[in-house]
């Protein structure tokens, strides 16, 4: 719901965010110089480790607009997320645009208000990780060095498949 009331910046963080399944800080350090031919190169705060993301279908276009809406702002900074300014977006912009959605989210939707609060920005890798229905692809995209870890972060929201009794 967040989404919906957030500002193109704050869309374009959420956006890859989950594209790429990385942490908040690592999504605001990723720039143009990790970009090398058809892949994005991350090396997570985090752990340190080092991974190779392939940039096509909806992250190669999500690239794309947001190189083109930096060309349009005139923006000089090399980092991929830029505020309206075109400045680079800090941990604290982000915070405060995520905060602006979440209680727009809340005025539009106020019998909503206890579930949209629980809702974090970082839960975006989470839901990555848990959307590619795949454990090891999942683990590599989200940088785990144990399947304990990655099944940690995956979310089984359609539940088991058990059969009757009878």
């Amino acid at each position: 719901m967040a989404y919906k009331h957030a500002s193109q910046s704050l869309q374009d963080s959420f956006d890859l965010a989950y594209s790429t399944g990385q942490r908040p800080a690592d999504v605001l350090k990723m720039g143009e110089t990790d970009i090398t031919g058809d892949l994005l190169w991350v090396v997570q705060n985090k752990t340190k480790k080092k991974i190779r993301i392939k940039i096509q279908g909806a992250l190669k276009a999500l690239i794309l607009r947001i190189t083109m809406r930096k060309a349009l702002l005139n923006s000089t900074t090399k980092k991929l997320l830029v505020n309206e300014k075109g400045e680079a977006l800090s941990k604290n912009m982000l915070r405060n645009r995520f905060d602006k959605a979440r209680d727009d989210a809340i005025k539009a939707h106020p019998d909503l208000e206890q579930k949209i609060r629980q809702y974090q920005f970082r839960d975006l890798r989470a839901k990555a990780g848990t959307d590619i229905g795949d454990r090891e692809k999942a683990q590599g995209l989200l940088g785990h060095t144990s399947m304990t870890m990655t099944e940690h972060y995956l979310r089984d929201r359609a539940g088991d498949i058990v059969t009757p009794t009878r």
